[in-house]
């Protein structure tokens, strides 16, 4: 993909799908690549370093694609760089990115994740974790901001920052009928 997107000089993926249009979209692939990556990666060590260089790669070649999908491949490079024990860097690109745009929930979350990996998303799939964020949704992200020492003074201040306040509208949940305990989303 990488010589195709070479010779046909694309600097985006409209540009590549243009040129080669396909049954879905070059970020289709390259994000199911990249979660391919990530959950193979917790087999085999070489695949975590793989989805790390395929992230970079990524956002060098595609730094003005939407602002989603270039969230996820800045979530999937510093979590790899985590997960390979680089949390320093993992720190500094967070620290940036957020720096650079501090309404972005989900670099709050992966930052987090860092440092409790999976809380978030076991909270806020099972119905005992759903009680405790419509408890106190504000303090179920604070919480998750102060994962550690080393995150708390720099998340803390920015939610402060951000005067946090968060609605929750009760309504019936429970698990879907493949028995599976998620929850649908709205």
């Amino acid at each position: 993909m990488l010589r195709m997107c070479d010779a046909a000089g694309a600097g985006s993926i409209r540009e590549f799908d243009d040129r080669f249009p396909m049954t879905q979209s070059l970020f289709n692939w390259c994000q199911d690549l990249e979660t391919a990556l990530q959950n193979g990666g917790e087999h085999d060590p070489e695949l975590r370093t793989a989805r790390l260089e395929m992230a970079a790669e990524w956002l060098r070649r595609f730094p003005a694609e939407d602002a989603l999908t270039t969230g996820n491949f800045r979530r999937a490079l510093a979590d790899s760089y985590s997960e390979t024990g680089h949390q320093q860097k993992a720190d500094e690109l967070y620290q940036s990115w957020l720096d650079d745009n501090p309404a972005w929930g989900w670099g709050w979350i992966g930052w987090a994740d860092c440092y409790a990996p999976g809380e978030f998303a076991y909270r806020a799939v099972t119905p005992e974790g759903l009680d405790e964020i419509a408890e106190d949704p504000a303090g179920e992200i604070r919480f998750l901001l102060n994962a550690s020492d080393v995150m708390g003074g720099v998340c803390g201040t920015a939610v402060e920052k951000s005067d946090l306040s968060v609605e929750v509208t009760p309504r019936e949940t429970g698990p879907d009928s493949s028995g599976s305990g998620i929850l649908p989303v709205e």
